[in-house]
């Protein structure tokens, strides 16, 4: 595995790792939720029935 590779794997760990937490955190915080309604609404416009979006996970 290249040097990039091990970085990009550590930085995705990272963000993974603090995902549940950011998520509780901020379920409440109005602007990052309208903010993920807006992303979510966008994506909808690219996927076709069927398509699915992979859930990135973590090991540790």
């Amino acid at each position: 595995m290249n040097h990039f590779r091990k970085q990009e794997e550590a930085v995705n760990q990272f963000f993974s790792k603090q995902a549940a937490r950011f998520d509780i955190e901020e379920s409440e915080n109005r602007i990052i939720q309208s903010m993920r309604s807006r992303i979510r609404q966008h994506m909808l416009t690219h996927l076709k029935e069927g398509d699915n979006i992979p859930r990135t996970t973590h090991l540790g």
